[in-house]
């Protein structure tokens, strides 16, 4: 992939010949400098290699602006999972993950580099295992929803209990769902509200240790 650093995203635009900025354009861009046809990560070869590809913008001052995601878990599965058999332990220790770079420079993303990394056991075991942990206890418990507030679109919404971005230095537990009416059942009905079943969420990297990864690298 060396050969497309310093590429522009107008210059991948005319490469994949495509003039608008669907959402999924950098794996696009992605798939093109490896030639493949598809979504990457359903690629054979990533398949087979436990390989997962994700692509990271880092804005003109250096920063990042999101978090990063991993597919939503299901609350039943984190209720019933002890840490060293959870999916999410399982899916972080195993997998190797391909970080492709892009800077924005005048204005527009530039590809800068790839690199490949893997969570260190001893951060995925004391700080994941406490993330999971004070999660499977918020949906033991059925202390889910602590209570609401109003947006800045008149709009009620839920605050929750599970782990934050403030409460550990690498993981947190943020909604990854289409909006709050995409959910998925509880283990027990929330104590406040009487639901049963909330707002998909999902395990995220946060930000500032994703930069720290990709800036030790360089």
């Amino acid at each position: 992939m060396n050969c497309y650093i310093g590429k522009t995203e107008d210059d991948f635009k005319q490469m994949i010949a495509d003039e608008k900025e669907p959402k999924n354009r950098f794996e696009r861009y992605v798939a093109k400098m490896l030639g493949i046809k598809g979504v990457v990560n359903d690629a054979d070869e990533f398949v087979k290699a436990n390989i997962v590809c994700k692509t990271i913008r880092v804005e003109e001052d250096g920063n990042i602006q999101q978090n990063m995601s991993f597919p939503a878990f299901s609350f039943l599965d984190v209720a019933n999972q002890e840490w060293e058999e959870s999916d999410f332990r399982e899916m972080m220790i195993n997998r190797k993950f391909m970080f492709v770079i892009f800077k924005k420079i005048n204005g527009q993303y530039v590809y800068k580099k790839t690199m490949f990394w893997s969570i260190s056991e001893d951060i995925l075991d004391n700080d994941g295992r406490k993330v999971f942990n004070e999660l499977k206890d918020v949906l033991l418990s059925g202390n889910i929803v602590r209570g609401f507030r109003t947006d800045k679109n008149g709009k009620t919404v839920r605050l929750n209990n599970f782990p934050k971005s403030a409460s550990n230095p690498y993981i947190h537990i943020r909604p990854h769902g289409e909006d709050s009416t995409d959910t998925n059942p509880l283990p027990v009905p929330d104590r406040l509200t009487g639901v049963t079943d909330y707002t998909k969420q999902c395990f995220w990297l946060k930000k500032s240790y994703v930069l720290k990864i990709i800036n030790e690298e360089n």
